[in-house]
């Protein structure tokens, strides 16, 4: 006999906590402890910012994320899928033997948006888990008489972008989209801004904006900064060696990294973090010279490593350099992507994701192109995945960068705009954006490079 439908809602005690005394706990198959890292990360409240429900009429029967979330314990306590419909439950140290129904979701973007954000809430438990150093059956397996402690993190929510056409950066938040206007706007006037190609932020807050000039000059603002507020540091003079500077990162230490795209400059300049008001500082550590492959440097990025990459717009290339890095450096690149198979066409900017995976930007061809981490020497490696089509919206972008999920943001110099795509599957993706900031009120004018930040 058919069981009857009815909706299942999954509820826990709010008192029970995991202890763990002597290095043990009680089996319970692990939910507990997954409900705990769950509350300590605030997973489940993240996902819920970034789900969008695109159900109508009789579909709306539950809300999308509390599908979600009923989905993802059920499937941790040892659920198999049985039908579109039905989950049927096997027991599980006694947690539960029961069968839960399962809505079945719209077809389209929700049904997609609910796959992705399962297996990303599921890989955050796990991590998070590992990150607390837990073992055992259970998970755990901790110094006695420990309660679970699970940092949450922060999320990457907003976007900063340096605007060439308007002298300005303008800032917004993830989830934007249509004809917004910017969360903050960081203009010329007080701020004195010019020719601004690329901003990065610092762990407190702070905004950096790097100036094609020569000499280059970078411009830091206070996280605090209301439009009109001058700079509260300026890095610009002979001393810097910054000539026609474009491309900038910074490190968890708050050091800038900047690349001169001046062809008889080709080099990389470390700074320390600046100190207020104007200075000339000499760079902590140039990369320049033969040995280094740089040719007309454009963008660049840091992985968790602090490995610099960056995008060779001359020579077609992306070049990876290992630290430690100091004084003047003629160094060959630790690895390099290059040559017919990369599919190259006026590269330009360039992110990682958490896995080490390259995003580079086409302007010629309006792509943007995902590579597997280099390998050591050189490498004429193929894209592992291409964003690319008349779907895309693509026009001569410029900036990349990920977030903590694996989206991207892309901002395009030819129509004044940022999308936004979903990871990319392998292979060819003629992808339409999940997002898209556009329009006249979004202060967007010919869009460099942009960033992500708290």
């Amino acid at each position: 006999m058919r069981p009857k439908r009815s909706p299942f809602q999954l509820s826990f005690n709010s008192g029970l906590r995991v202890v763990f005394q002597g290095a043990q706990v009680t089996s319970d198959g692990g939910l507990f402890l997954v409900r705990e890292s769950d509350q300590g990360l605030g997973a489940n409240a993240l996902l819920a910012g970034h789900l969008a429900d695109s159900r109508r009429g009789k579909n709306v029967r539950l809300p999308l994320f509390d599908l979600l979330r009923q989905s993802i314990y059920i499937r941790l306590a040892g659920c198999i899928l049985i039908d579109p419909d039905a989950l049927w439950c096997y027991e599980t140290c006694g947690i539960m033997h029961a069968v839960a129904e399962s809505r079945r979701l719209a077809h389209g973007r929700a049904e997609a948006q609910m796959n992705q954000a399962r297996g990303i809430l599921v890989a955050l438990v796990v991590v998070s888990v590992l990150a607390v150093g837990m073992t055992g059956s259970a998970g755990a397996q901790l110094a006695d008489s420990q309660t679970v402690r699970v940092k949450k993190p922060h999320p990457l929510h907003t976007i900063y972008v340096a605007n060439l056409g308007a002298d300005s950066i303008t800032v917004y938040k993830t989830g934007n989209k249509g004809d917004v206007k910017p969360r903050r706007t960081i203009v010329s006037g007080k701020s004195s801004i010019a020719y601004p190609m690329s901003v990065a932020v610092d762990p407190h807050g702070n905004i950096y904006e790097c100036e094609n000039t020569n000499p280059g000059a970078i411009l830091e603002f206070s996280h605090r900064h209301i439009k009109g507020d001058p700079a509260i540091a300026t890095v610009t003079g002979a001393t810097t060696g910054m000539v026609f500077p474009v491309g900038m990162a910074i490190d968890t230490s708050g050091k800038l990294y900047v690349v001169n795209s001046d062809p008889y400059v080709n080099s990389v300049e470390i700074f320390a973090p600046p100190t207020p008001g104007t200075s000339d500082p000499a760079p902590l550590a140039t990369i320049a010279g033969g040995n280094t492959q740089l040719s007309v440097p454009v963008g660049i990025a840091l992985d968790s490593a602090g490995d610099v990459y960056v995008v060779n717009q001359f020579a077609t290339s992306v070049t990876e350099f290992t630290p430690p890095f100091s004084g003047s450096m003629n160094v060959a690149p630790t690895a390099v992507i290059s040559g017919a198979n990369a599919g190259f066409s006026n590269p330009a900017g360039i992110a990682l994701d958490q896995a080490g995976n390259i995003y580079v930007t086409n302007q010629n061809s309006s792509a943007v192109l995902e590579f597997a981490p280099p390998v050591a020497g050189g490498s004429n490696q193929s894209p592992i995945a291409t964003i690319s089509g008349s779907e895309t919206d693509l026009s001569n972008p410029v900036g990349v960068a990920v977030d903590t999920f694996g989206n991207l943001f892309v901002s395009n110099s030819a129509s004044d705009t940022i999308v936004e795509f979903a990871p990319p599957v392998s292979g060819a993706n003629n992808l339409a954006p999940i997002r898209e900031i556009d329009g006249s009120r979004t202060g967007l004018n010919s869009p460099q490079f942009l960033t992500l930040g708290r």
